[in-house]
């Protein structure tokens, strides 16, 4: 089997029903299975998909266990060559799935790879970052981002080129893995409840030697914030932004060396304090950045 897309529903039904509505229209050429894995939800996904169609199986948790660990089980059941980790607010644009799996099959030194994200306007959003977490990083997040436009142009966050493009990471929604490399880089670590898992997955891909690669001609609509809001245009969730701030801390404690964990710790609070600032007249912007100082300043206590 060329590919075993994983989605893992926490009361997502009614997003998931379009969701796989989306693959099987649009998905040829490519044989794959779909693999839910119920993340013990209050309504019963039975409802909105039926597991009896040959392409579908269901896996029920009996316990919540967090976007990476829920994939991680899902993987377990996986016969595809290729691994599509895909989030149930999405909406396939075309055959991305055939062109992704397609590009890992002719590229070896490709360990992992996703396409271009669109919002629910069909407007380009958040795909990828072309840096990973780090000093670099933290002085990007400083200038709110200027310094990775300066340095990469429109192209540092969706890419507008028709050529695919090497990434610090490529975003959870559409994250597609060769199942091999998967493995080898051990899964999604659990220590990742919500947030972070795929950066640190595909951090662990790249020290194997492997690429993770935007593939821009694979076209996918992405209905973020539908379950959490992480937007700063939007009211904030302080549910999603404590699981945000912790799984942060536990990417930098894990993998970014102590110089740069100092320097962190310097920088993201006055960035906060900056936004707070800047941001005082934009209410909802106001507010998103004040929940965050609130909830890091919180998490701070128990450090």
């Amino acid at each position: 089997m060329d590919v075993s897309i994983i989605i893992v529903n926490y009361n997502t039904g009614e997003l998931i029903k379009d969701c796989i509505q989306s693959i099987q229209e649009k998905t040829k050429e490519v044989s794959y299975e779909i693999i839910i894995v119920d993340n013990h939800s209050k309504e019963s996904i039975d409802q909105f998909v039926f597991s009896g169609q040959a392409d579908i199986r269901i896996i029920k948790s009996e316990e919540n266990l967090g976007f990476g660990r829920a994939n991680n089980l899902g993987a377990k059941y996986a016969a595809g060559r290729n691994l599509f980790f895909l989030n149930p607010d999405t909406i396939l644009k075309n055959n991305a799935i055939k062109l992704l799996s397609n590009y890992l099959d002719q590229h070896q030194e490709a360990g992992a790879c996703g396409g271009n994200l669109f919002d629910w306007k069909e407007q380009p959003t958040l795909s990828y970052r072309r840096i990973l977490p780090g000093t670099l990083w933290d002085l990007s997040e400083l200038t709110f981002h200027r310094l990775e436009m300066l340095l990469f142009g429109n192209n540092w966050q969706f890419n507008h080129s028709q050529h695919p493009i090497a990434v610090g990471y490529s975003s959870g929604a559409d994250l597609m893995v060769k199942k091999k490399v998967f493995q080898e880089a051990g899964g999604f670590d659990p220590l990742f409840f919500m947030y972070y898992e795929e950066t640190d997955l595909c951090l662990q891909i790249k020290r194997l030697g492997h690429h993770v690669i935007n593939v821009p001609q694979a076209q996918i609509i992405h209905l973020e914030g539908k379950s959490f809001v992480t937007d700063p245009n939007k009211k904030a969730n302080p549910i999603s932004l404590r699981y945000s701030e912790q799984s942060r801390r536990k990417y930098y404690k894990k993998n970014v060396g102590t110089f740069c964990r100092f320097l962190n710790y310097l920088l993201y609070p006055a960035f906060l304090h900056l936004a707070i600032k800047l941001f005082n007249k934009n209410e909802k912007a106001l507010d998103f950045y004040q929940t965050i100082l609130t909830v890091y300043q919180a998490e701070e206590k128990h450090r």
